[in-house]
């Protein structure tokens, strides 16, 4: 029986990825308290228009 795909995931080229895996792996912060997660909640909070998200 053929598989029926009811989702896909649209994901850029891998080479958009490549500068932020370098970053992860040079600082070694894998936590999500690390900087990607601390800017993401930054600017996150100032699209929403609220001084924190968390």
């Amino acid at each position: 029986m053929d598989k029926i795909f009811v989702t896909k995931p649209s994901l850029p080229d891998l080479e958009e990825f490549i500068p932020y895996l370098q970053k992860i792996w040079e600082t070694k912060i894998l936590t999500n308290n690390g900087p990607f997660h601390q800017e993401f909640e930054k600017e996150l909070a100032k699209f929403l228009g609220v001084p924190y998200v968390s």
